[in-house]
C-alpha cells in the first residue's frame, strides 16, 4: 500500500514521509486521548459535528458498520481504533459527545469522539489528517469537513482516503486495512528478526573478548598463585581468607535468592540479585589473589586429607570452569537471547553453588592452619 501525503527524498536515498503530528484531546470520559495512549494503533479517522443533518449521519452509520460487522473478522482487530474529532467544539462537550455516542451504539473503547481546543482541531485536521475541518458560514450547519475516512499506520502515515458516505469506498476500506494489518505484522516480524540478527551478531563479536578475559584472568591467579610474593600486608594472615570464606558464604546466599526470586518470575530482582553475585565473586578474585601473593600457602594438617584434598581438588577445577560460565551467561541475559541463557543457566548455577559452598567448606577445615 502506498504512503500518501508530501514527502521528501533524502540525500542518503531514503525518502521522509508525512507523520501525523502529536495531539492532545478530550474524550467523552472526560480523560485525555493523545498520540501516546493511542500509539501501537491503526486508525481510521473522521471529522464531524453532533449538529450536522447533512452527510454525518451516514458518516457515523458507516463508522458503525466498520465497528460492529465490517471489520471484525479482520486478523489483529483490536490494533485498530477509530477516532472522531468534532468541528464544532463549543457546542459538542463531552457530555454532548457522551449522548451521540449512545445514539449510534458505540463501543467507546474502541469508537473515541474527542473534543478540545478549536484551533487545535483544525490544524490537526488540514495539517495533520489532510482534511478540511474549519468553520464556514456558507456551509450547512455553519461548519465545513471532508466527508472522507482517513486510514493511519502504527508509523502514524497516511495510507488511504476514503468517502465515509459511499457504501463502495468504505468497502474499499476494509479491503486496505485488512492488506494494513498484514503488512504491520510483516514489519513487527522483520523488526523483530533484525533486532535478533543484531543481538547474536553483537554477542558473538563478546564471545572471543569473553575466552580471553577468561585466560587472562586464570592466568593472573596463576602467576600469583605460583609465584614468587609481590607484596606483603600488614595484617594477621588468618584475615583475607576468613573474610574470602564471608564473601563465598554469603554469595551462596545471594545464588539461592536469585533462583528463588526467577522461580517466582520476578526478574528483575533476579537480574539485581545475579549482578550482585559476580560482584561478590569478583571482590573474592582480588582478595584471593591478595591474600596468595601477600602469604604462603597453608598446608592442611588434619585427619580427613583424602576428603579434604577432593573437596578442594574439585572446587579449584570447577572455579576455573565457572569463570567463563558466568561471563557467557551474563553476557547471554544482558543481550536478551534469553533462551539460550535459560539452557546455560541451569549448568552455571549449580556449579557456581557447589564453588561459592566448598568455599565455604574449604575456609573451615582450614581455618585452623592459617
Amino acid at each position: 500500500m502506498p504512503i500518501l501525503g508530501p514527502h521528501e527524498a533524502l540525500a542518503n536515498g531514503d525518502t521522509l514521509y508525512h507523520e501525523i503530528p502529536p495531539f492532545s484531546f478530550t474524550g467523552i470520559d472526560g480523560k485525555p486521548v493523545t498520540d501516546k495512549t493511542l500509539e501501537g494503533k491503526i486508525l481510521i479517522v473522521d471529522f464531524f459535528f453532533t449538529r450536522c443533518g447533512t452527510i454525518c449521519p451516514r458518516m457515523s452509520a458507516h463508522m458503525r458498520e466498520l465497528l460492529h460487522l465490517q471489520l471484525t473478522t479482520v486478523d489483529g482487530y483490536g490494533d485498530i481504533v477509530f477516532l472522531s474529532h468534532t468541528v464544532d467544539p463549543e457546542n459538542d462537550s463531552v457530555e454532548v459527545l457522551a449522548n451521540y455516542a449512545r445514539e449510534y451504539s458505540a463501543d467507546t473503547a474502541r469508537w473515541k469522539f474527542v473534543t478540545g481546543d478549536k484551533e487545535a482541531l483544525y490544524t490537526q485536521g488540514s495539517e495533520g489528517y489532510l482534511l478540511a475541518a474549519k468553520e464556514d458560514v456558507l456551509a450547512p450547519g455553519g461548519f465545513l469537513h471532508s466527508e472522507n475516512f482517513v486510514l493511519v499506520d502504527k508509523r502514524r502515515h497516511i495510507r488511504g482516503f476514503y468517502d465515509g458516505t459511499d457504501p463502495a469506498k468504505v468497502k474499499e476500506l476494509v479491503t486496505d486495512a485488512k492488506m494494513l494489518m498484514g503488512e504491520e505484522r510483516k514489519r513487527v516480524r522483520l523488526e523483530k528478526e533484525k533486532a535478533r540478527a543484531m543481538t547474536t551478531a553483537g554477542a558473538r563479536n563478546n564471545s572471543w573478548l569473553i575466552w580471553v578475559l577468561s585466560v587472562v584472568l586464570l592466568g593472573v591467579v596463576a602467576f600469583l598463585y605460583l609465584g614468587p610474593d609481590l607484596f606483603s600486608l600488614g595484617i594477621a594472615r588468618g584475615t583475607l581468607p576468613a573474610i574470602n570464606g564471608a564473601i563465598n558464604a554469603l554469595t551462596t546466599i545471594v545464588l539461592i535468592m536469585a533462583w528463588r526470586a526467577i522461580m517466582a518470575k520476578q526478574v528483575e530482582r533476579h537480574k539485581r540479585l545475579m549482578l550482585s553475585a559476580v560482584g561478590l565473586s569478583a571482590l573474592f578474585l582480588v582478595l584471593y589473589v591478595t591474600q596468595h601473593s601477600s602469604f604462603e600457602s597453608a598446608v592442611y594438617g588434619g585427619p580427613v586429607r583424602g576428603i579434604y584434598l577432593f573437596i578442594l581438588l574439585t572446587h579449584i577445577v570447577l572455579a576455573a570452569v565457572i569463570v567463563p560460565l558466568v561471563l557467557i551467561t551474563l553476557n547471554r541475559a544482558l543481550s536478551q537471547r534469553f533462551d539460550k541463557h535459560r539452557k546455560i543457566a541451569k549448568v552455571t548455577l549449580p556449579l557456581w553453588l557447589y564453588v561459592s559452598i566448598t568455599g565455604v567448606v574449604v575456609y573451615l577445615m582450614m581455618m585452623n592452619y592459617y
